[in-house]
């Protein structure tokens, strides 16, 4: 059955959520809400949609306090107020529209920290809301109450290292993913928090077994490069180019 809506942004998570669909992928939606890497994610997320043999809904949004994802050079969080919630809600609204079952996006275990809405806690609460509201008229036994669309964030448990193994086994190129908050002259800036995690996550499918961390971004001790500074081979694994 075809009856799942991802959210895509062309980036590890939402890529390795469409791979984990599979046949079940019936719709992906990328959003675009004015963010500085808005047309690399946008390339990206349609480049994978293509891949995918998916149909990509594109949505412009509107929100308040953006004034953390226009921090050029800079690390840490880019925390935007209600910004999955309101993509959530919107995606529920197409998916139930479509015919659709599930909504899936890609909050991860790296995310708990500093978003809100990445935790297991707000997945939960935004289905406890859907099973609260009656979807068909004449219902009035609450236990027959039920959403005809729910959330889901199957990589919720996971951390980064693991989704950069489970894409690497299901053979993504790498260069093909974008993962920067804020590009520099086309290029991901290699600072932002979102460039740091996608580098520290492929340490786990690198060849070098021996690594230092080194103001918070995990470098081999052979030869101090990141993660990120790797060749991709054609089966999507990075290698050092000094490895024996």
């Amino acid at each position: 059955m075809s009856d799942v809506l991802v959210l895509l942004s062309g980036g590890l998570d939402s890529v390795l959520l469409c791979t984990m669909a599979a046949h079940r992928l019936s719709l992906a939606v990328f959003f675009d809400y004015d963010q500085p890497a808005a047309a690399f994610e946008r390339a990206s997320a349609i480049g994978w949609a293509k891949h995918f043999g998916v149909e990509l809904v594109i949505r412009d949004l509107e929100f308040e306090g953006l004034g953390p994802m226009n921090e050029p050079l800079s690390g840490g969080p880019r925390v935007v107020p209600g910004r999955n919630l309101l993509m959530v809600a919107t995606a529920l609204n197409i998916a139930e529209a479509r015919g659709l079952h599930e909504v899936w996006y890609g909050a991860n275990k790296d995310d708990w920290a500093d978003y809100p809405d990445c935790r297991p806690s707000f997945v939960q609460g935004v289905n406890d809301a859907l099973f609260a509201l009656p979807t068909a008229p004449g219902w009035s036994n609450p236990m027959d109450l039920h959403p005809r669309v729910i959330v889901r964030a199957p990589l919720q448990w996971m951390e980064g290292h693991e989704i950069a193994s489970r894409l690497a086994e299901s053979g993504v190129d790498f260069d093909d993913l974008w993962s920067c908050y804020e590009p520099v002259d086309g290029k991901p800036c290699d600072v932002c928090a979102s460039c740091v995690r996608r580098s520290n996550a492929m340490v786990s499918i690198l060849a070098p077994a021996s690594w230092d961390m080194v103001d918070g971004v995990y470098r081999t001790a052979c030869c101090g490069r990141t993660g990120r500074e790797f060749e991709v081979n054609g089966h999507g694994s990075p290698k050092c180019p000094e490895a024996p």
